[in-house]
């Protein structure tokens, strides 16, 4: 006998919608329905479930304890009807297993093509891959958008498993072609919000110094800040990892006032707890991650 709830597939595919996008207007807009349409819509189908799904607050819109069970069954009823049509139009098509992959540009550039390599020798793994701060994608990782997550540390959340892959620190950096001028003559590059492990912000060990830069640059992204250096237009702080790929390009600021290697920082694999990917899947992933690492100099 069909259940009263499979009668109602479109009503789920919207509520699966607005949870995700955490948003009533968000949804209405990326759907192109009216608000009122999908309040009407989601009302209904408590009515057939019996119970609230959808809690309110001043950070948007949740699944209740209820909505949250319905939420992963739909996750997985759609993961496996996505499989399912791809073996309905693939005669040929082994069953593989796609992950959504989320990290930061850094790991994307350097990192990620090693990790390709070692996922592709004997896995049925494909990958897609989102970048953006750590923060983002963790956001990500906690709504489900993304399956696994590469991130500089990790925040606390009940869902989340985490693997330390490795750690790191920071230098300041010049280009090795240019003659070196006093710092007090040049241009710093840093992205202030960039944190060590302890939370302390590159803002804070800047301005914690005795030298004074002629200005500085607050920029969001190392591999900008490594060009800059690179090209000889001032001074850069840099993770080691990301400066050790530029080879003799640029070289460490060697001053008395200025330290060497500071605000260690770590590197984690995290994923949701509830992640319907068999534990092979994760081990395969995992030991590739940390065979990557291997070939980052």
């Amino acid at each position: 006998m069909l259940p009263e709830l499979a009668k109602h597939s479109e009503k789920l595919s919207y509520f699966y919608s607005i949870v995700t996008e955490g948003s009533l207007q968000a949804t209405s807009r990326k759907l192109g329905i009216s608000a009122s349409g999908l309040s009407y819509t989601l009302k209904e189908l408590e009515k057939v479930c019996g119970v609230a799904l959808l809690k309110r607050s001043k950070k948007g819109i949740a699944p209740t304890e209820a909505g949250e069970t319905l939420y992963q069954l739909c996750r997985k009823i759609y993961r496996d009807m996505e499989q399912a049509q791809r073996q309905m139009t693939d005669a040929d098509h082994e069953d593989i297993n796609r992950i959504r992959i989320g990290t930061f540009p850094s790991i994307a550039i350097y990192f990620w093509p090693m990790l390709l390599k070692e996922l592709g020798k004997g896995t049925k793994l494909s990958m897609s891959i989102t970048t953006g701060r750590s923060k983002e994608i963790l956001e990500k990782l906690i709504k489900q958008e993304v399956d696994v997550a590469i991130t500089v540390e990790c925040f606390t959340h009940a869902q989340l498993l985490k693997h330390e892959l490795y750690s790191d620190t920071f230098g300041f950096y010049v280009s090795s072609k240019k003659g070196s001028a006093p710092l007090d003559e040049q241009v710093i590059y840093f992205i202030p919000d960039a944190e060590d492990q302890d939370g302390k912000k590159l803002r804070q060990y800047v301005h914690g110094l005795e030298v004074r830069f002629k200005e500085e640059c607050e920029m969001d992204s190392f591999e900008v800040i490594a060009q800059f250096v690179r090209n000889g237009y001032g001074v850069g702080i840099l993770p080691n990892k990301v400066a050790g790929t530029l080879g003799k390009s640029i070289k460490r600021v060697s001053q008395k006032n200025v330290p060497q290697n500071f605000g260690p920082h770590r590197f984690y694999l995290s994923y949701r707890n509830d992640l319907d990917l068999s534990q092979r899947s994760l081990d395969q992933i995992l030991n590739a991650a940390k065979k990557a690492v291997g070939g980052m100099r």
